[in-house]
């Protein structure tokens, strides 16, 4: 079974159930402060998980949601981590809840998907005492009577009592019992197998364990996090994972690091695979407790790389057909093969994948291997082909490569693409083969890549041009680490001669021995940061030029400035880049409505090929980015200004009309993202007294009721520069 069978079907079975079907938005959000990008299928729907009416009415709607995560780009290499993915998500808003949601989702599981229940383990909510947030039983239950429908008998797993029960854990499989031998790790603990006990060996059998607690950090869901950190008024509730198991005989877990600590579905050992989560949002914070929601609602996800990992049995997500033709074209390209290393292959493996890689792929060599050699070249091809992919889908929603937001991790993602294509022994350019092999993949069910496919190889090829210059440059860096070296040993030899310090013994002493860097692990970083090389480059350029250096003293030193950097990047990821509106307060919602009047001036003004390509607002300003290829003349800002204010001295009003989203295309309706918004839309008029309409635009966001709210209140524009090829900014106030 593709893929592309496993989305259809799920878009159709959740339709049978009464979902209205809505089209994936954007993975550049607006009206969004808290993140660059959309990170989850959850993330368009939040303001009508809070309470705002979904256009239309609908109360239960279904997609499958294009997603990036940024966080994730350091962490790419393994075989299951990537930056872009596809989230299958279903929503009740005030609808049905857990009792129809885990019946609807174990029956797609297992009847349309055909996957083997015996394989399916599910965790659910501990409860917080102090709190007063009860043990998910409920849930319990509805699992117990879902896996009793198949002849499976289900026990319960409390990890933290029994972990409080002081049971010997080392190397215990808490699903089937088995324990490795090797004590080479033996005490040490994951984040998450540090929470787990188990039944003490000899009195219980774990055969049956199928349901297992876990605390807040694992299994409760609020925009904040943990109750502990949601503020008073904020919405959240317990979640319900699903969790594929790969089988006991790959020995996975035996393999990992984790080998010697307990294993279980949330073990991070690789046996276990998320394949969904069921969100239960049904409480209010009130004060220092919770009361329930009168109209509670229900959220899934479940990534569609993974749930088509889980049909095929394979633990390594690019071996599915989402994979298949680029991994194709890379091995083309590369010369080299995407081979399966020790530990990766158990019994049964190479039958289970027999027929289920897509028809017409080259099946990798299936022959155990665990050559370092081979597991570096396995890394790099992952991220070369999860890199080129995610930039694919962010120029395609318009994030072209650029220095800063969105686009800076664009471009990030296509030089780290060339940097591994680098490793690999690629030499010529490459990355928009890949691209087109993605977009191939893709474009039968987003149309538009079809459509922007020679804009993104386009640019894509720009890219990696400009970025194989710069790989130019910080080869004359390395040459320059070489020469500055042999100034400073002429140097310290020069100095030691003039103080009489001549013997070889001070020599020795003063001047590092011929040949060796004194190259800096700094400096070593900043060719990463600067120009793109990763630290096996540098090394290798540096020995090339007959240079010794010290490997260990310089990885240490490295990994310190990258640990910096990862943090710093969390940090602008979080708060400087930022989009949409910075909260809902009285000031940025008229601040936003005056943005909509701005836009309608700078068509008047500009022409009607003016549109708007991000925004970011605060209660002290409008940061806006439009379409236009030259700078505004002092006439036109002006212009532009006495248009808004002139619509605000009128006092007239904002109205709101939902209406289908292809008739306000057809009326002319002004709106940027149109693909992010719903079959049914909402239009936002303002219109003065005397009838004079000043802006019809397309919106989701908070806006005044009228603009007598802003009389003595005026507009300007403080500054007007250029954001990149085509676009401009303003920066505006309203005093």
């Amino acid at each position: 079974m593709k893929s592309s069978e496993i989305r259809k079907k799920y878009l159709k079975f959740m339709e049978e159930r009464g979902h209205k079907i809505v089209s994936s938005a954007s993975l550049l959000p607006e009206n969004d402060p808290t993140t660059l990008f959309t990170g989850s299928g959850m993330q368009p729907i939040v303001p009508y998980l809070l309470g705002e009416p979904y256009p239309g009415g609908e109360k239960r709607i279904a997609n499958s949601q294009k997603c990036f995560r940024s966080g994730d780009i350091e962490e790419v290499g393994d075989n299951r981590h990537t930056t872009f993915f596809e989230m299958l998500g279903n929503w009740s808003l005030g609808d049905y809840f857990k009792k129809e949601q885990i019946e609807w989702i174990f029956e797609f599981l297992t009847k349309e998907l055909e996957l083997d229940p015996k394989k399916l383990y599910v965790s659910v909510y501990r409860g917080n005492e102090k709190f007063k947030l009860p043990k998910e039983e409920g849930a319990v239950k509805l699992w117990q009577e879902q896996f009793k429908t198949v002849g499976i008998k289900v026990k319960t797993v409390d990890l933290i009592e029994l972990r409080q029960s002081s049971v010997d854990l080392k190397g215990v499989c808490l699903v089937d019992g088995n324990k490795g031998n090797d004590d080479e790790q033996r005490g040490r603990t994951s984040s998450v197998a540090s929470l787990c006990s188990a039944p003490p060996r000899g009195t219980t059998s774990v055969a049956d364990n199928r349901i297992f607690f876990y605390p807040d950090s694992e299994n409760w869901w609020s925009r904040a996090g943990e109750p502990e950190k949601m503020p008073e008024g904020e919405i959240g509730g317990p979640d319900s994972e699903i969790f594929w198991d790969f089988g006991a005989e790959l020995k996975l877990h035996e393999n990992s690091k984790w080998k010697n600590q307990p294993c279980h579905p949330a073990c991070d050992c690789g046996r276990f695979m998320e394949i969904g989560n069921n969100v239960f949002m049904q409480y209010k914070k009130v004060g220092k407790k919770f009361e329930e929601l009168a109209n509670k609602n229900i959220d899934f996800g479940g990534g569609l790389e993974r749930l088509t990992a889980a049909v095929l049995d394979m633990p390594d997500v690019f071996l599915t057909d989402l994979f298949e033709l680029p991994m194709k074209k890379l091995e083309e390209i590369s010369g080299r093969k995407y081979e399966l290393v020790k530990g990766e292959r158990g019994k049964g493996l190479a039958l289970r994948r027999t027929g289920a890689v897509a028809e017409g792929r080259k099946r990798p060599n299936l022959e155990e291997r665990d050559d370092e050699q081979n597991e570096a070249v396995k890394s790099a091809m992952r991220v070369i082909l999860d890199h080129i992919k995610g930039a694919t889908f962010l120029i395609n929603d318009g994030a072209e490569p650029s220095n800063k937001d969105q686009g800076y991790f664009t471009r990030r993602l296509i030089r780290r693409a060339v940097r591994f294509g680098h490793q690999l022994g690629i030499e010529k350019n490459f990355t928009a083969e890949i691209a087109g092999s993605v977009i191939e993949i893709y474009q039968d069910y987003y149309t538009d890549l079809a459509d922007n496919r020679e804009m993104i190889l386009n640019v894509m090829e720009k890219e990696e041009n400009k970025f194989r210059k710069t790989l130019q440059k910080g080869l004359k860096i390395i040459m320059n680490y070489q020469s500055k070296d042999v100034q400073k040993n002429n140097d310290e030899h020069d100095n030691n001669q003039q103080q009489g310090r001549t013997s070889s013994v001070a020599l020795l002493r003063s001047t590092p021995p011929r040949g060796t860097t004194s190259v800096t692990g700094k400096e070593i970083f900043d060719l990463y940061q600067t120009y793109g090389f990763p630290i096996e480059m540098s090394f290798e350029e540096l020995e090339k030029i007959g240079m010794k250096i010290n490997k260990d003293k310089l990885e240490k030193e490295f990994e310190e400035e990258l640990q910096k950097h990862k943090d710093l990047s969390r940090t602008a990821s979080a708060g400087k880049f930022k989009g949409g509106l910075a909260g809902n307060d009285k000031i940025t919602t008229q601040l936003h409505t005056v943005t909509h009047l701005m836009l309608a001036g700078l068509r008047k003004v500009l022409g009607k090929s003016v549109t708007q390509k991000g925004s970011n607002i605060t209660p002290e300003r409008i940061r806006f980015d439009f379409s236009f290829d030259r700078a505004m003349t002092d006439e036109k800002k002006q212009a532009v200004e006495k248009f808004v204010n002139d619509a605000i001295q009128t006092g007239g009003r904002v109205e709101l009309t939902e209406m289908p989203k292809q008739q306000a295309m057809d009326e002319g309706v002004v709106g940027a993202f149109w693909e992010k918004y719903p079959e049914q839309v909402k239009v936002y008029t303002i219109t003065a007294h005397d009838g004079t309409i000043y802006s019809r635009e397309l919106c989701g966001g908070p806006h005044i009721k009228d603009l007598s709210e802003l009389k003595n209140k005026t507009f300007k524009i403080i500054k007007e520069k250029s954001s990149g090829a085509g676009v401009r900014r303003i920066k505006a106030v309203v005093e």
